[in-house]
């Protein structure tokens, strides 16, 4: 124990400076010789954010050029300032360890943070214990990828900067309702509870390309077992991310350059292995209130039959099915609130259609349907 605390105080100058424990330049200074006792740091900087815990106004900052081995952790309590002295290997970065068992940093159910930008933000993975609403300080390869959650105690999140082909292993889009996914970002948000998450993009994430100049087809999905689901979410009007150094701008509305989207009720994030931005097939405008539809099977194989299942808010409307070429194919009339509707063997050959259900009000849902061989 002696030899530990020795060769700490070796490595480590700690200054408390009022209600503020700072790291000295020495860190800065020997940031390699860190690394080689990187078993030892974990330790160290727990305790310097445990140190100041004990002071009556809780803050704690960080300048960067840090790392958390696999298996470490820091842990912070109250309110933790991220800026970027602009010295070392990776100024204004806390890179927790990726490989293995993730290095963690810790914010305790009492804490928050500020100033997260491309330059100054964590690296690897972020945990709050806070069931309060809670923006993820996440980037990664100097790009910044906040996430945001409602609330829910004990969640935690990643942000990579990469293909999500990379983690899914899936080169084509099965599920119908998907035109295109994000090929250049994608999070990871860990939690049992219930929460409403909040995505968001910059330049570098190409949203007008992804959506291909149509925001109404933007969309969050999810990865499954069985592939990729849409997440019913909406664009912020104001976004979460205003540029490359705030958080959070009030006079900032969602755009192609930066934005954030929503759910737009609360999933649980465990059910997900990953989450990202994509593209519907059918624009959001005009879907969202309108009557509950759902294909089954689809894809359907050519000479069998597939069901639509609908909801609607009223007691009457319509179905109507189109093919690609925008003919009507099939219609029939609605009576009854809810129920299953048989849709014949429409075509002979691999085709996408597009099936409507429409309310007495004009409101309306349309999925698309394809036939396979």
């Amino acid at each position: 124990m002696v030899q530990r605390t020795q060769i700490l105080s070796d490595v480590l100058d700690i200054i408390i400076i009022g209600n503020r424990v700072e790291a000295s330049a020495f860190i800065l200074q020997n940031y390699r010789s860190i690394i080689m006792l990187k078993k030892y740091i974990t330790s160290v900087l727990l305790a310097m954010t445990c140190a100041s815990l004990f002071a009556q106004t809780v803050t704690s900052g960080s300048f960067g050029d840090t790392y958390i081995p696999s298996e470490g952790f820091i842990s912070i309590f109250g309110t933790h300032t991220f800026e970027n002295a602009d010295i070392g290997l990776y100024p204004g970065v806390i890179l927790a360890e990726r490989n293995g068992i993730s290095g963690v940093v810790n914010f305790s159910s009492e804490s928050s943070c500020k100033g997260a930008s491309y330059d100054a933000h964590v690296d690897g993975t972020v945990r709050t214990f806070s069931s309060d609403p809670f923006v993820f300080p996440t980037g990664n390869s100097e790009k910044l990828g906040l996430l945001g959650i409602s609330g829910m105690t004990d969640a935690a999140a990643k942000y990579s900067h990469s293909d999500p082909t990379l983690t899914t292993g899936e080169l084509n889009i099965t599920n119908p309702e998907i035109d295109a996914t994000s090929a250049l970002e994608f999070w990871t948000l860990d939690g049992s509870g219930e929460t409403n998450v909040t995505l968001t993009w910059d330049p570098d994430s190409n949203i007008e390309g992804l959506v291909e100049g149509d925001l109404d087809k933007l969309t969050i999905i999810g990865w499954t077992m069985s592939g990729w689901e849409v997440i019913p979410s909406i664009p912020n009007e104001f976004s979460l991310l205003s540029d490359s150094r705030h958080i959070f701008n009030p006079e900032s509305e969602s755009g192609f350059s930066y934005g954030s989207i929503s759910t737009s009720s609360p999933i649980v994030p465990s059910d997900y292995e990953i989450l990202t931005l994509g593209s519907l097939v059918i624009p959001r405008t005009g879907i969202s209130d309108g009557p509950i539809l759902k294909i089954f099977p689809n894809p359907v194989k050519l000479g069998t039959n597939s069901y639509v299942y609908y909801e609607l808010k009223g007691n009457q409307g319509k179905m109507e099915v189109y093919d690609e070429l925008n003919n009507l194919v099939f219609s029939k009339l609605l009576d009854r609130p809810s129920g299953n509707i048989l849709l014949p063997n429409l075509h002979q050959s691999d085709d996408k259609y597009i099936v409507t259900v429409v309310e007495i009000d004009g409101k309306k849902t349309s999925k698309m349907l394809i036939t396979i061989q």
